[in-house]
């Protein structure tokens, strides 16, 4: 199966499990998240103009070639106070790629998360819709 091929299937089970109620999605999301300012000097990107009404969940994508991505996710949602809903875990010729998705962060998560050495960036998971 082609990379495409295989993307438009993976946006075609996620539609139907939307539609029919198991994925589930935080109502907050309906509307566009507010941003805090960070206290560091280099924090990782939001792509907050990726946003969309359709968006499903936070997704935090770290930093590649991490040795133990598991132990790291679990760190940073302890230290912040929020819980994973799904892990992502790639083996790539670099290492480990690795992200994970939120389902809601506040404000101020979202601008410490930034500023954490292992967070590569911070994204909206979202909902396709093909016709």
């Amino acid at each position: 199966m082609t990379r495409i091929a295989m993307l438009v299937y993976l946006a075609v089970c996620v539609n139907a499990l939307a539609t029919a109620g198991a994925f589930p999605k935080d109502s907050r999301l309906a509307t566009l998240p507010t941003v805090s300012p960070t206290v560091c000097f280099n924090p990782a990107p939001f792509f907050i103009e990726n946003w969309a009404p359709t968006s499903l969940s936070f997704l935090v994508a770290l930093e590649d070639r991490l040795d133990d991505p598991t132990t790291i996710m679990k760190a940073l949602a302890r230290r912040h106070g929020f819980t994973i809903y799904q892990d992502h875990i790639y083996a790539s010729r670099r290492g480990k790629r690795a992200s994970f998705e939120v389902l809601w962060l506040t404000s101020t998560q979202v601008a410490a998360l930034r500023c954490e050495v292992f967070v590569k960036h911070i994204e909206f998971n979202q909902l396709l819709i093909l016709d």
